[in-house]
């Protein structure tokens, strides 16, 4: 049931965005973070279509770091994380790497790992799990992660502009 909402999701979501400017787009990322962090509703699928694309990716991660609370997030990330094993792999590489960062930023290094891992066993070659593993395994500090997430505006997270 879960893999055809988001494939409902996919449908419903590229017909929105097909015409969309960036501020629709914008719009688009915080309704489907400020779901998430509820319980209830189809965002997990809604979310699980969107990080699909590596720009609202990064622009999803940018709102759940920057502008939600620590409880709201954790709803996320544990919604998200119930979903990894149920996603397609197409779909489970980006679930599981969003989840990673959204568990490291907050200090669980092991729940972090256990995302990458299921990442890069799906695609090793997926770019932001690998940068992540290796922040981890050179035991960066969550810090510079949110500091550089939270550095980045939400345009050249849509945009891929630096």
């Amino acid at each position: 049931a879960f893999r055809e909402s988001v494939l409902e999701s996919a449908r419903q979501m590229e017909a929105r965005l097909a015409d969309s400017d960036m501020g629709e787009q914008v719009d688009m990322v915080h309704a489907v973070a400020r779901e998430l962090c509820a319980w209830g509703g189809q965002a997990d699928a809604d979310a699980v279509t969107l990080v699909r694309d590596i720009r609202r990716r990064d622009a999803f991660l940018r709102v759940l770091i920057h502008d939600v609370d620590d409880e709201p997030r954790r709803i996320a990330e544990d919604r998200l994380f119930a979903r990894i094993a149920v996603c397609e792999p197409g779909d489970r590489v980006a679930t599981a790497t969003v989840v990673a960062g959204l568990a490291w930023q907050r200090g669980d290094g092991v729940r972090a790992r256990e995302c990458l891992r299921a990442a890069l066993d799906t695609d090793p070659k997926y770019s932001l799990a690998r940068l992540l593993l290796r922040a981890l395994d050179q035991a960066v500090p969550p810090k510079v992660w949110i500091d550089a997430v939270s550095a980045t505006t939400m345009a050249s997270c849509l945009t891929g502009a630096r």
